[in-house]
C-alpha cells in the first residue's frame, strides 16, 4: 500500500469517527427540534396577537417514547416563551412522530401543524433525522 493511500485511509477513518462522535441521540434531537418548533410557533402566535395554544401530540405505536419526549419538550419550550397551554384555545398545535427501523438505524420523522382560530392551517413544521442509539 502506498504511503498516500495509507494517509488517505487514516484521514477518512478520523473524519468518520468525528462524525459519529458528533451525532446526536433521539432525545438530543427531539430537544433541539422542540426548541426550534416552539420558537417558530411563538413568533407566529405573536404576529397574530395570541399567546394561548392547545397542544396535542399523537403518540403512534411505533414512536410512543418519541411522542412523549416531543410533547414534554414542546410544553417546556412553549412555556419558556410565555405561551400558555389551554385545552380551549383557538390556536392548535398538533404533533406526530414516526420511527422506521432501517437495518441498524432508526429514521425519525417529526411533524407539527399549527392551525388558526377557524381551523385553517397556518404552518407545518417537519424534520427527519437518523437517531443514534
Amino acid at each position: 500500500m502506498k504511503l498516500t493511500q495509507m494517509l488517505l485511509f487514516g484521514l477518512m477513518f478520523v473524519v468518520g469517527q468525528d462524525c459519529l462522535n458528533a451525532a446526536e441521540s433521539l432525545d438530543e434531537q427531539l430537544d433541539r427540534i422542540s426548541a426550534r418548533f416552539a420558537s417558530r410557533v411563538a413568533g407566529l402566535l405573536d404576529s397574530r396577537d395570541a399567546s394561548v395554544l392547545k397542544l396535542n401530540v399523537v403518540e403512534n405505536d411505533d414512536a410512543v417514547e418519541a411522542g412523549k419526549k416531543l410533547n414534554d419538550g414542546l410544553t417546556r419550550e412553549l412555556k419558556q416563551r410565555k405561551i400558555r397551554l389551554d385545552s380551549g384555545a383557538q390556536h392548535h398545535l398538533s404533533g406526530e412522530t414516526r420511527i422506521v427501523i432501517d437495518g441498524n438505524r432508526s429514521v425519525v420523522s417529526v411533524k407539527c401543524v399549527l392551525t388558526g382560530a377557524r381551523g385553517v392551517e397556518v404552518a407545518v413544521f417537519r424534520e427527519r433525522f437518523i437517531a443514534v442509539d
